[in-house]
């Protein structure tokens, strides 16, 4: 049985073996304990950070020791000094106790943070804390506890080296930085702050050292070396920022050219420090192996052959795997013993850790490194052997970088196109690595014209031999702010000259879902993204999901990389969400639904503009999950969008689950006026008054407004789709509820794939977990157990027949608990996904004369994303929206085993969704990769397409069966 807890106990299992094994000198050191005083204990963190910054280490250690098992500040700052210790040292029993501090101060921490609630939970990992709604001690407790959680999640890395931790270090990570605010890097601006710093710690180790740092930066190589020094000579307690200096030294002495100077410091690393004696070994080896023949010592060269004996020896794992530099330097040491030599391995070692950048500030140095090419090429052509070709082309790669960061750029192109192309036609592979590293700063920009403007845009690599197009931050309508705010969408006004289109535009503002609002209302824009600027290639046009309150279609989720490849073209886009998207009054004076009208208004532009990057207007599929895969079946109710599209792809959401539709919602505008403080007497003087106030502060009121008596899921969400009245001043998109358009069968049909995942419920697991009252509420009313569209009163017999029958069903007559997860989630999956997608699916059959497959995603594996980010491991199938990344390539990296069977199901996927897009069919023909042929779905088998760990073709879902009899008895009609 699963038990209720918190976030982030939810991996302390390595935290308590640890305490377990810490020395008992520690736990036994007496602490003088008094109950927290929030000043108190911030003016002794000053004092502490003082004497910290001042090299009194010890003193500052020992003021945040008394009272850090009761004060947040005094716990954390504790937890800090250890962690800064134990990273530094890397020594067991530091490691232990920063493990028990660390540990201690996460406990305090919880004692006073603000309790979240289920939708908070999800969005901590990506949005910010909104502090304002927090007590002064609570915002304190909060940002503690993201320091302390943070220091938990890096120290995980070097405790447990299991994959699953390194996972779930990587997501705690992610999501503490996020409880700070995201700030641009400014060099001004940090040596500004550095001299304010300095003034009053001058012999502070710290900023000694970070003032080296940035004179490194700036390419001031000799300043550089002189606060190095300084921050060597400033203390001697902890010698391992003297192991810090030593790596910048050097740095500094190998951009210098000075290579034994350099490889001095290297030696001292190898003697005294234990972060990587592979790296530090490889690295004096590489140094020495520069100094030329002729004045290299019989020592030196002693030396070069046991440095690189020891390179293996000492090489770490982590989670299982290699170090991918000191990999490296292994495979570089192997090379050498065949072939008793290394290739200019420093100037190597310069490029991999990219101090070109600081190379190309200095002319002399670049100059020099450039003259050690031209030797080096002319040397292994007098001295060929079975490498020769590998070393040539290492020798052209690094003299083309070398060149693009001197600002030649031409030059570095030329390398590539003749040099190597002459030189090296044979050897394509090199070729491709040497052109795409060498011309990165000068890819082709392509421009194309629209209806709009013309666009620049960027050519994207994917791997070694593929690119594609990328136009980003396009604006499809004109900003809806101002008057345009609650309106539909204004065509944008056409641009002159040529528009950048590298970079997104910004996001429409998410709701307050997740505590603050992010985004900005200048928000329309889409993007493309195309493999052939003059084909005529199918359209695959993505409408994100989120509830209709949050989401975005940009790259750090929805990556196209893999679809692209596949020969179509991509569009992601952004619409209106929440209040600013969906708020009605239900009359004529806001009508709703201008998210909706948004999708129409960027379709439109698709089809008129798609051609100029090599798309097919005729051939637009549009695929969405959850409130994305809702608009698709709303656009196919929709007289506005009748004709936009060729076929589409609905992926966990129907117009007929409970939470997508919310009629009349003047009681929502109202209570949203009413905590603005506004005056109003009409839904048209509010409507005037809420086009006037700042978004943020719409969005801030839209929070806990009160709405229906039902759970969430379960009850239409706030600002969803709604039918417009009838004497609306403008284009209506919905006019009538979905049912009775599905009823009348007047509506638009197309090739349609439709599914949901296995295990779509699970997310309502997370919730039980979190709030321990949801299942009391639920035992005490019935009628939550009763779908909406059943229209019983709640306290009916008819309600508490239809309750018993599904407590029986999926919980055997037993009071919900956490005893049975199992059937909380089966519910929830069949209440709000799967039974409103059979039902969907049947309508759909009785009209259409085009083909529908259906399909359930049950895989569940490393990219099953949301399910691992809410630690369900122990449930079976996939989770709602743990198909994304089947589908997509985050920009965030996933670590993933070259083995690992997630790639082929990803790659399987992509096919088949690529293939409906391209032939109006997932399974034309079947291969190693696709090889079962997809039916398509009739009323008589019933058949659908699982997709788990292999295709397998099953038929009808009976357990569907009670819900559809319900539904005809209570409503006659399915």
């Amino acid at each position: 049985m699963m038990e209720s807890e918190s976030s982030e106990q939810q991996d302390d299992d390595m935290f308590e073996d640890a305490r377990e094994n810490v020395s008992d000198s520690y736990e036994s050191t007496s602490i003088s304990s008094r109950p927290m005083d929030l000043n108190q204990a911030l003016l002794e963190s000053k004092v502490a950070i003082d004497y910290f910054f001042n090299n009194k280490f010890e003193e500052a250690r020992q003021l945040m020791r008394t009272n850090s098992d009761s004060s947040i500040y005094h716990a954390v700052g504790h937890s800090v000094f250890l962690f800064l210790e134990a990273i530094l040292t890397f020594e067991q029993q530091h490691i232990e106790s920063a493990v028990v501090a660390i540990k201690q101060s996460i406990e305090i921490c919880n004692k006073y943070r603000r309790k979240t609630t289920m939708s908070e939970y999800i969005g901590k990992p990506f949005r910010k804390a909104k502090f304002e709604s927090f007590t002064e001690i609570e915002a304190h407790a909060e940002l503690c506890s993201a320091e302390a959680l943070l220091l938990k999640a890096l120290l995980t890395f070097i405790e447990d080296e299991s994959f699953s931790s390194m996972i779930k270090g990587g997501i705690k990570i992610k999501a503490c930085f996020n409880s700070y605010n995201n700030q641009e890097g400014d060099l001004v601006l940090c040596e500004q702050m550095l001299k304010e710093q300095l003034d009053l710690f001058p012999n502070g180790v710290w900023f000694l050292f970070f003032k080296g740092r940035l004179e490194f930066m700036k390419g001031n190589l000799d300043e550089a070396l002189l606060w190095y020094n300084r921050s060597l000579n400033s203390q001697n307690t902890w010698i391992q920022f003297h192991h810090i200096c030593f790596w910048e030294m050097l740095w500094v002495h190998t951009l210098k050219l000075n290579w034994r100077k350099a490889s001095f410091f290297a030696n001292s690393l190898v003697k005294c420090s234990k972060w990587s004696r592979t790296m530090y070994s490889y690295q004096e080896a590489s140094l020495l192996c520069m100094i030329d023949e002729k004045e290299l010592t019989a020592m030196e060269k002693t030396a070069i052959e046991k440095l690189l004996h020891e390179v293996p020896k000492h090489k770490q794992r982590i989670a299982g795997k290699s170090l991918p530099m000191e990999k490296f330097a292994c495979k570089r040491a192997e090379r050498y013993f065949l072939t008793g030599r290394l290739i200019i391995p420093a100037i190597e070692l310069m490029f991999l850790w990219n101090f070109f950048k600081i190379c190309g500030k200095h002319f002399h140095v670049a100059d020099g490194i450039l003259k050690i090419i031209e030797k080096t090429l002319k040397s292994i052509e007098q001295r060929a052997d079975d490498y020769v070709t590998d070393n040539t082309a290492l020798l052209l790669l690094l003299k083309g970088s070398c060149l693009r960061h001197m600002n030649n750029p031409l030059q570095a192109l030329n390398l590539v196109l003749f040099d190597l192309v002459t030189n090296f036609t044979k050897m394509i592979r090199l070729l491709l690595v040497a052109a795409v590293l060498t011309t990165a700063s000068c890819q082709f920009q392509p421009i194309v014209t629209t209806s709009s403007g013309q666009l620049r845009g960027s050519r994207v690599f994917i791997g070694l031999f593929d690119s594609y197009f990328s136009f980003k931050g396009i604006p499809y309508a004109q900003p809806p702010v101002g008057e345009l705010r609650f309106r539909n969408p204004v065509p944008v006004v056409p641009w002159t000259g040529v528009r950048d289109a590298s970079n997104h535009g910004d996001f429409c503002p998410n709701g307050e879902v997740f505590g603050n609002s992010i985004g900005h209302e200048d928000c329309l824009f889409l993007n493309v993204y195309t493999p052939n600027l003059n084909g005529n290639l199918p359209v695959m046009m993505w409408i994100h999901g989120g509830a209709f309150i949050i989401g975005d279609g940009n790259t750090l989720v929805y990556g196209p990389d893999l679809l692209v490849e596949e020969d179509v073209i991509v569009v992601t886009l952004n619409y209106r969400l929440a209040a600013l998207g969906f708020l009605n009054t239900g009359d004529k004076n806001a009508q709703g639904n201008y998210g909706l009208k948004d999708i129409v208004l960027a379709i439109k532009w698709v089809r008129d503009n798609i051609g100029a990057f090599g798309g097919d207007p005729e051939q637009i599929t549009l695929f969405g999950q959850s409130a994305g895969s809702v608009s698709i079946n709303m656009l196919l109710l929709s007289e506005m969008s009748r004709g936009l599209f060729k076929q589409g792809i609905m992926q966990s959401g129907t117009a007929l689950a409970p939470f997508t539709l919310r009629n009349n919602g003047v009681d929502l505008a109202e209570q949203i006026g009413n905590k603005l403080g506004l005056t109003f007497d009409s839904t048209e003087s509010l409507m005037t008054q809420l086009r006037q106030v700042p978004y943020q502060d719409i969005l801030s009121a839209s929070r806990n407004i009160v709405g229906m008596d039902k759970p969430l899921g379960l009850r239409p969400f706030d600002f969803v789709p709604c039918v417009e009245p009838e004497d609306s001043l403008e284009e209506r998109f919905l006019t009538d509820d979905p049912i009775n358009i599905l009823i009348s069968q007047n509506y638009e049909t197309v090739p349609l794939m439709i599914g949901t995942t296995s295990n779509e419920g699970l997310l309502q697991v997370r919730e039980s977990l979190i709030d321990s009252d949801v299942f009391q509420r639920y035992n005490e009313n019935p009628d939550f157990f009763v779908p909406l569209s059943y229209k019983l009163d709640k306290d009916s017999p008819e309600t508490i027949e239809v309750a018993d029958e599904f407590k029986n069903i999926y919980f055997n007559n037993e009071p919900l608990s956490n005893s049975n997860l199992v059937g909380w989630a089966k519910f929830h999956t069949d209440a709000q996904f799967k039974f409103p997608t059979d039902r969907t699916l049947q309508y759909f059959m009785q009209t259409s004369t085009h083909p529908i497959y259906y399909y359930e995603f049950s895989y569940s594996g490393t990219l099953n994303f949301l399910k691992q980010l809410l630690f369900l491991f122990d449930y079976d199938g996939a989770c709602h929206a743990d198909d994304m990344f089947y589908l997509f390539k985050p920009s965030f990296p996933i670590p993933m085993f070259p083995w690992d069977q997630a790639i082929q199901v990803r790659r399987r996927q992509v096919r088949l969704w690529a293939n409906f897009a391209k032939f109006g069919n997932p399974t034309p023909t079947t291969d190693n990769l696709v090889n079962t042929i997809w039916p398509v779905y009739d009323e008589a088998s019933k058949a659908y397409l699982e997709m788990g760990k292999d295709l397998s073709i099953k038929y009808d879902q009976p357990r569907l069966k009670p819900w559809h009899d319900y539904q005809m008895r209570f409503t006659g009609h399915i």
